[in-house]
């Protein structure tokens, strides 16, 4: 049994696909599993990951590749993967980016060293100007910080900065997400919050290439709705992990919080202050005008918010500003 899978989605990563698979070839740790998945990709991606696979004999037998019949997205594509797994923990990579070469290794051997379900590490964001920017992915290894974290925002819910055991990440209690923003948030939050034990190392081995033109970055409106409708339901995901782990009450105010700021992002995508408050009050998470005032955030916030709920805004807007 290998030690570690990988799961590779492949879609349209012809310029990235060669840097990422030869990161992946030359880790330290030996027995893997690699499983690249071709998303009906219509470049010549697969081409050129079958060229360097072949300058990599000793890996030939740890590769997995399959092909979906249609293009299903990264989420369902990372799900058949995961399906496909059989090393002892589990991890993500995306095809456009790349690792250290100790990645695995170091995960791995802190992950047996102290018996852990999750471990999880630091990362690199890369630009197209060259610029790299170090992200802490910080949280005490305790699973009630990790989750309380994970909400609030100090910590990167990533699937690819996070060593999961297969047992896990197989498990029937996983309530894989149906949208395709904040997935990862909300698996990592399942994973974390069904595992005994968790630990942290305070480095980067992970490089994720930020393209400011990707169809992540460069969006058009409906598309950018969509994420907070996203953005929300991991955030109901998580209340709901919550209320099994016993942690609901006390995580509720924080979970609350998150939904607003959530909302909050209409402003930055609808100039006409009267359509972004009807958009804010649509959004289907069961909240009310009174959950704005039991939840975390600061008065001015909160009265912020009550005046968007009572479409009051534009007027209160237009005080606040003379």
């Amino acid at each position: 049994m290998p030690k570690v899978s990988v799961i590779i989605p492949i879609w349209g990563v012809e310029q990235c696909i060669e840097k990422c698979a030869r990161s992946l070839f030359e880790q330290t740790l030996d027995d893997l599993e690699f499983i690249f998945i071709n998303d009906c990709t219509l470049d010549k991606s697969m081409n050129i990951l079958q060229q360097v696979i072949e300058e990599y004999p000793q890996r030939n037998k740890q590769v997995v590749i399959l092909h979906n019949e249609q293009n299903l997205g990264q989420s369902k594509t990372r799900k058949r993967g995961i399906n496909t797994a059989t090393g002892d923990y589990v991890i993500h990579c995306d095809s456009d980016d790349w690792v250290e070469n100790n990645w695995l290794e170091v995960l791995y051997e802190k992950a047996i060293s102290v018996n852990a379900d999750v471990v999880w590490c630091d990362f690199t964001r890369c630009y197209d100007d060259g610029r790299c920017v170090y992200f802490a992915n910080t949280a005490e290894p305790t699973i009630e910080d990790s989750l309380l974290k994970l909400i609030t925002g100090p910590k990167w819910g990533t699937l690819w900065s996070h060593l999961v055991k297969r047992e896990i990440v197989q498990s029937p209690q996983i309530v894989w997400p149906t949208w395709n923003y904040c997935e990862d948030l909300a698996l990592v939050f399942q994973y974390i919050a069904l595992s005994r034990n968790i630990d942290y190392v305070n480095s980067s081995f992970y490089n994720y290439r930020y393209n400011t033109l990707s169809i992540c970055n460069a969006i058009e409106r409906e598309k950018k709705i969509a994420n907070i409708s996203g953005a929300i339901n991991a955030i109901l995901t998580e209340l709901e992990i919550c209320k099994k782990v016993g942690l609901y009450n006390k995580f509720l105010p924080y979970c609350r919080t998150e939904i607003f700021k959530a909302r909050a992002r209409v402003f930055s995508i609808i100039d006409n202050d009267y359509e972004a408050c009807k958009l804010w009050r649509s959004f289907n998470d069961g909240l009310t005008f009174c959950d704005i005032w039991k939840s975390t955030m600061s008065i001015k916030d909160k009265l912020l918010f009550s005046s968007i709920s009572l479409y009051i805004y534009p007027f209160y807007h237009k005080i606040i500003r003379s």
